[in-house]
């Protein structure tokens, strides 16, 4: 009985065409694979590991004329396209089968991009199918107006757009005042005439007193006539004492959710369009609204905002000016504090509780009573018929 002593023994060879070749492949028991050399060599060699002396009676060596996977040629020694996914003609090198999108005898044409997912035939290049709105056998043709698809062959509508609807022989629009899916819906109730968009249903003009794609939208109340823009809602003009896009805003001089309250008493009759509070006030008002009086001891009859005088008439202290300077003693004193700024001739001192050196002609300084022009004076009993000093001078 005869027996293969060489399978699967150690074996070796010249040059390995690649590991897909290997010389273990000539001893495997396989016929599908074998083993190859590198191309032109001039001594080809194979050897196998027997480990003993064998008594060998025959040798049985099958051939295989095809190339290997991935080449042709007439020796084999060609490499298919890489497009080919290494599949190829043994003897032209031409693709047996080409990757999808691509088409011609080595796929390196590429399918129309109007082809579909599948790509295209590989010989002729005809699309297997179209993209959705498209026919013809490269698919470069669109289908008819309103053609959601339609036949590859012929272009004729087999389904319509939203907006359209088969008449029997292609897709027509919608007919007025209707659009949507089959033209089954009507048009919103406040499209001016009925009319809108086939497709989408946005109306194309608006009734008087609405607004917005689909008209749903109220003009504001406070537009003249309820009249604003279709698109924007704008107003086109406003009522009398409004203003701004949408006539919400009050003019100047005017307040409150009605704009109908005005802004007397602040300055320039310019307020907040709230709720009415003034930014600045007219002279001698003051408070949030300005509707309150500046005291008549003010100098000037001016205050600030919370009432507060800016300084007071002399001979007046305190906040409001509502305080008498020490009487007799001072003609003027501190606005706050009610220290004395001046005195009544022949005094001098912080309350002008102190008098004057005789020998002063014309009075002393209020803080320490000395005199410049030292000279005999009598000062008169009556304060009121008196001239005032101020820091001890002359007024």
């Amino acid at each position: 009985m005869k027996k293969n002593i060489m399978l699967g023994r150690p074996t070796i060879q010249e040059n390995s065409y690649a590991s897909l070749f290997n010389s273990t492949k000539a001893v495997d028991g396989s016929i599908e694979t074998f083993s190859k050399v590198q191309e032109r060599e001039h001594s080809v060699w194979w050897r196998v590991r027997l480990k003993r002396y064998q008594a060998i009676t025959d040798i049985n060596i099958t051939m295989d004329t095809a190339c290997a996977f991935g080449t042709y040629g007439k020796d084999c020694n060609l490499l298919c396209p890489s497009e080919c996914h290494n599949t190829c003609n043994k003897d032209s090198g031409q693709c047996d089968q080409c990757p999808v999108g691509f088409t011609g005898e080595f796929c390196n044409v590429t399918c129309s991009k109007f082809c579909g997912a599948n790509g295209c035939d590989k010989i002729s290049g005809q699309c297997f199918q179209c993209n959705s709105g498209l026919w013809s056998q490269d698919c470069s043709r669109f289908c008819p107006k309103g053609c959601n698809s339609c036949q590859r062959e012929t272009g004729h509508c087999r389904d319509c757009y939203s907006g359209y609807i088969y008449n029997g022989t292609t897709c027509v629009q919608c007919p007025a005042r209707f659009h949507g899916e089959s033209c089954t819906l009507s048009c919103g109730l406040n499209c001016k005439a009925g009319l809108c968009d086939h497709e989408n249903g946005r109306c194309i003009d608006c009734k008087h007193g609405y607004f917005g794609d689909y008209c749903h939208e109220n003009c504001s109340e406070k537009c003249l006539n309820f009249s604003c823009s279709a698109t924007t809602g704008h107003c086109s003009h406003c009522e009398i004492g409004h203003h701004g896009e949408q006539c919400t805003r009050c003019d100047r001089g005017y307040f409150g959710e009605e704009c109908k309250s005005t802004c007397n008493y602040c300055k320039l009759q310019v307020c907040n369009n709230v709720n009415g509070t003034c930014f600045e006030c007219e002279k001698g008002k003051y408070g949030s609204f300005c509707n309150q009086t500046c005291s008549s001891q003010c100098a000037n009859r001016t205050c600030h905002r919370n009432g507060e005088c800016v300084s007071c008439r002399n001979g007046r202290y305190g906040l409001q000016c509502e305080l008498l300077c020490p009487p007799i003693k001072c003609s003027a004193c501190d606005k706050e504090s009610g220290v004395c700024l001046e005195c009544h001739l022949g005094r001098y001192g912080s309350e002008c509780t102190e008098y004057c050196p005789s020998e002063c002609r014309n009075g002393c300084l209020i803080n320490n009573g000395s005199c410049e022009n030292k000279a005999v004076t009598t000062f008169p009993s009556k304060i009121s018929d008196t001239p005032k000093f101020k820091n001890g001078k002359m007024c």
